[in-house]
């Protein structure tokens, strides 16, 4: 048995079949682990990252900047500033496509949002529909973004070669 660790982590990798064992000393794989390393075993050192890795990476990123979504300002021109937090998610597009729908035709209607971190605003139906406008602007910025992502991951030469460096890549903000 042979186990190597993943690159700046403490998750270990099993070479036999590939498992990823996380650093729980409750999990008997992690274990088994630490009874090879007390045998007097060392872990051989950590591949790097292949393209398709990097790429499935890039994905999970992107699917999780878009998750944990961004505060945007729903209020009309020269009023108050009204801040809501909400994600991109298919979900919560489709949601806001029907809201927006709501606001065409009642603009001065309420309805109540909870955003993401369980906070209840009235909205209008108007500020429905600049919702609904924002998050499909930012998320619409987002997919270019991402292209040019995975472009420099399988470039040649790659430009993107780390984890780290999609950890620091700067995504379009509302």
């Amino acid at each position: 048995m042979t186990y190597s660790l993943l690159a700046g982590s403490t998750t270990v990798v099993r070479a036999s079949d590939g498992a990823f064992i996380p650093a729980d000393p409750d999990n008997k794989d992690f274990a088994a682990y630490q009874a090879w390393l007390a045998a007097g075993n060392a872990p051989m050192p950590a591949p790097g990252p292949t393209i398709a890795t990097l790429m499935a990476y890039a994905e999970t990123v992107w699917a999780a900047l878009l998750a944990k979504g961004e505060t945007f300002n729903v209020a009309a021109a020269g009023a108050t500033p009204i801040a809501v937090l909400c994600d991109g998610t298919n979900a919560t597009r489709g949601d806001l496509a029907l809201l927006a729908l709501f606001g065409q035709s009642n603009p001065t209607g309420q309805k109540t949002w909870i955003d993401n971190n369980g906070i209840a605003t009235v909205l209008t139906g108007a500020e429905f529909t600049a919702l609904a406008t924002i998050v499909s602007a930012w998320v619409a910025d987002t997919y270019p973004a991402l292209a040019a992502l995975l472009a420099a991951i399988t470039a040649t030469p790659a430009t993107i070669t780390t984890t780290a460096q999609i950890d620091a890549y700067v995504w379009p903000s509302a």
